[in-house]
């Protein structure tokens, strides 16, 4: 793994200059490196997606371990300097923007589960991740770096400050586990912020069952729309009428003045629940 040192030079002679909206800061931290590839559990024999791997700190780990590597990035110098740097057959480097990646035609599926590890940049960090949840078959997990306070929101509880529709939206798709944090001056250049490791298991169906998933999400947009008014408040705006959502609180169990952070995945489900079911008697 390159030091501190190492990584300054490399890129003075490449002539690089790094990008802070891209969210360049490159890992040189061996221990936090290390804790990485191990959450991943990557071993021999692994196939690996790697989004925005740099100069190659966790790229070098997999490639270590025996891992074939896919690794997309979306420079265009430091993907020529890590084909350099990093010379190998079990190394594919992809040279793409990952928001736009079809991973259905990059990756053979033929070839079996894909790990997937990636350090995301700050300002794409959720379109990105609810794209490579369009392809959640292909990933039997994801390990990813983000920041702390977006992380914390990926894994927050219901009735804290984190919690929110992103929070519901991602529980739909996938398991969260917050593992570890990241400090600034475990980077080139230290970011502003603090970082947390993630990992992040697909589901293979839902944890709860609508009759409309779209529903579903639109009451969960309404919901916390607003965030001081009450979640029937916020309905309202969304065009049920007080006797609707008065027969689906009680259905469901809800007081009148609950606020949307006070409810679970389950129970907007049995609101969306009826919702339908309120539609399909009209």
């Amino acid at each position: 793994m390159l030091s501190l040192k190492q990584v300054r030079k490399l890129l003075k002679v490449n002539q690089l200059h790094l990008s802070k909206k891209m969210g360049q800061n490159f890992l040189i931290d061996r221990n936090i490196r290390d804790k990485i590839l191990q959450a991943a559990g990557v071993a021999a024999g692994d196939l690996v997606v790697e989004i925005g791997p740099g100069l190659g700190a966790l790229t070098e780990g997999f490639l270590e371990k025996g891992a074939r590597v896919w690794a997309v990035e979306k420079d265009r110098g430091l993907y020529r300097v890590l084909g350099e740097r990093l010379p190998s057959s079990d190394l594919e480097l992809i040279c793409e923007d990952a928001l736009k990646v079809d991973w259905e035609k990059l990756l053979p599926e033929d070839h079996g589960s894909y790990k997937l590890v990636a350090n995301l940049p700050y300002n794409i960090t959720t379109p990105l991740l609810f794209h490579l949840l369009d392809y959640s078959h292909l990933f039997s997990h994801m390990v990813i770096m983000v920041q702390k306070e977006v992380g914390e929101r990926f894994s927050a509880s219901p009735e804290s400050k984190q919690y929110g529709s992103l929070t519901l939206k991602l529980e739909y798709c996938a398991q969260v586990e917050s593992l570890f944090l990241v400090a600034p001056g475990s980077f080139f250049p230290q970011p502003d912020v603090s970082s947390l490791v993630l990992k992040i298991t697909p589901r293979t169906s839902p944890p709860v069952t609508v009759k409309d998933e779209l529903l579903l999400f639109e009451i969960i947009n309404l919901g916390f729309g607003q965030r001081r008014k009450t979640l029937a408040n916020n309905l309202k705006r969304g065009g049920w009428v007080p006797d609707q959502i008065k027969a689906a609180f009680d259905f469901c169990g809800l007081e009148k003045r609950v606020r949307a952070e006070e409810l679970d995945l389950h129970k907007f489900s049995c609101l969306a629940n009826v919702f339908v079911r309120q539609k399909e008697g009209e």
